[in-house]
């Protein structure tokens, strides 16, 4: 009868809904000793390929990520790594200026941008730094005092972690190459600078993001378990005020062989090409945020093209709780604090938030980015603050954009097939006919032609008219990498037989539920179809006609 059919359709489709709900969420089971493993809702769970997950190199605009500018081998023989470091009466200061310094396998090739804010008691990172290394605080006196960059603040100028980070690309010169965000306790494991370079040219993408909570220092040359853990950012909370995210505890992943794709931001570690600063800078306007900093600048970096990856081995580790040894004496401005909570809610649509045209102005240059949308953001990380509904996306794979008109990537990419003849032009003052040439962002064009940098000019490709993307050097290398053929726009190479698209693989409790879906259409319909067919309780079946 219709009451019977009717409940039979809703039944169906629950199961339906429940289905296409799992659908997303279902992911292959590990074990703790597997490769490339992330814990999920308590369970090791195994991350998707390498190339859906972090995207696939050497594919054109809108279907890959950039590729990266800078040559590999050189960049790690004289890139110049600008560390960046905001210091609000820390006490371990000039130890971290000493870690990274000593540790780092090119010493000179660092250079360490340090915002203070201080008292007048306090110890100054710089002078610090000399007197552990037993040297006079004077330059040519004490190693590396020229390669620190000070701005010195009094310590009741102090408005916050974010309003000083956001003073720190005031120490960031144009011929810095990459930059790297952390606390000002830390520490850093032997040959840190080369370790992290290979890290990140690892991802083959120019707009990559090393970024993650450091290990523990005492924890930093552990491999506990057996396997390699590292933190993994992608769980989130709302803070209960307008605008604030905040990250919860960090997730884990294990046993890495390439560096794993995260849908959030950290602040304690930052690692890119520093094209990052200059693009998408911390808002000075952000004053009284402690809490809450990190997804408004992750959020604005994603969406401008940007992506967060986590390291494979730990790289640099910090001093947590009491051995910070810091002065946690800095007061919130309840006013300042409001203010930008209600700057953040503007930005990212929060409900009942100041979307006028005037608001949106105001956030002028510290806005969303253009490259993705604040939707495709909320998808990617589970982060709804338009609808205020949270969904922790653990297994994320790479989303592509339009990097083709891109002023730092599809120029560079273009330029990369045309640099074999133009890289031998070494002139101060380059022609407008050898600019046209080289039409390039600042970075390569700096490579190109001026001759104290050539070191560190792009890779030429195998073939006349291409460029092969090049590996990183590391010991555990995918076993395709370096295998990748060059772009050229008339043949598409992705396009070919043995690349065909992916379908996503079955899981077992989709299984079940499909089964138990077909069990039930095939049972009630079939009921159904007897029943209207004059079955009565008792005749047998093979009488039915």
């Amino acid at each position: 009868n219709l009451v019977s059919m009717v409940r039979v359709t809703g039944v169906m489709l629950a199961l339906v809904v429940v289905a296409v709900a799992a659908w997303g969420k279902e992911y292959a089971p590990a074990l703790d000793s597997d490769p490339n493993i992330a814990m999920v809702d308590g369970k090791w769970v195994k991350l998707p390929p390498r190339e859906e997950m972090i995207g696939k190199p050497n594919r054109p605009p809108g279907e890959g990520p950039p590729p990266t500018v800078l040559n590999p081998d050189t960049a790690m023989e004289h890139g110049i790594i600008t560390v960046l470091v905001a210091s609000y009466r820390e006490t371990k200061c000039p130890r971290t200026l000493v870690n990274l310094f000593t540790k780092a396998k090119h010493p000179e090739r660092i250079r360490i941008g340090i915002i203070q804010q201080n008292k007048d008691e306090d110890i100054d990172c710089q002078i610090g730094m000399c007197e552990l290394m037993k040297q006079p605080a004077e330059s040519g006196k004490c190693d590396y005092f020229d390669q620190v960059r000070m701005i010195r603040m009094k310590a009741s100028e102090a408005k916050g972690p974010v309003f000083a980070r956001a003073q720190q690309i005031r120490t960031v010169e144009k011929d810095d190459d990459f930059c790297m965000q952390i606390d000002a306790h830390t520490d850093a494991v032997q040959d840190w600078d080369t370790q992290i370079l290979s890290e990140w040219f690892e991802t083959k993408n120019e707009y990559a993001v090393i970024t993650t909570y450091p290990t523990e220092v005492t924890q930093l040359n552990v491999n506990g378990g057996g396997h390699w853990t590292m933190p993994y950012n992608c769980h989130a909370h709302f803070a209960g005020q307008p605008g604030l995210v905040v990250n919860t505890v960090a997730s884990t992943a294990a046993n890495m062989e390439y560096p794993i794709l995260q849908p959030l931001w950290a602040a304690g570690l930052s690692f890119a090409r520093c094209h990052s600063e200059r693009q998408v800078p911390t808002d000075p306007e952000l004053k009284s945020v402690f809490g809450g900093e990190e997804f408004g600048r992750g959020s604005r970096l994603w969406t401008a093209g940007y992506d967060f990856y986590a390291l494979r081995r730990p790289v640099i580790g910090t001093w947590y709780g009491g051995d910070k040894g810091n002065h946690a004496d800095w007061k919130m401005a309840g006013g300042e604090a409001s203010d930008s909570s209600h700057r953040l809610a503007t930005m990212l649509r929060w409900p009942g938030s100041d979307q006028s045209a005037t608001a949106v102005a105001a956030l002028g240059n510290f806005g969303l980015g253009k490259k993705r949308t604040l939707e495709q953001y909320i998808a990617f990380s589970g982060v709804d603050t338009i609808n205020q509904k949270m969904d922790s996306q653990c297994v994320v794979s790479y989303v592509p954009w339009d990097w083709g008109d891109d002023v730092e990537a599809g120029q560079a990419a273009r330029a990369k097939r045309g640099v074999a003849q133009a890289i031998e032009v070494h002139v101060e003052d380059p022609s407008e006919e050898d600019q046209r040439k080289v039409d390039a962002p600042h970075d390569l064009r700096k490579a190109i032609i001026n001759s104290r940098v050539a070191g560190l000019a792009v890779n030429e490709g195998d073939k006349p008219g291409g460029f092969k993307p090049v590996d990183a050097g590391l010991s555990r290398q995918h076993p395709d990498a370096g295998n990748e053929e060059p772009y050229d726009p008339e043949v598409r190479p992705w396009d070919n037989e043995s690349d065909p698209p992916r379908r996503r693989k079955w899981t077992s409790r989709q299984e079940l539920l499909l089964a138990c879906l077909g069990f039930l259409v095939v049972y009630y319909g079939g009921n159904a179809v007897t029943k209207r067919c004059g079955r009565r309780r008792g005749k047998p079946t093979h009488l039915l006609v």
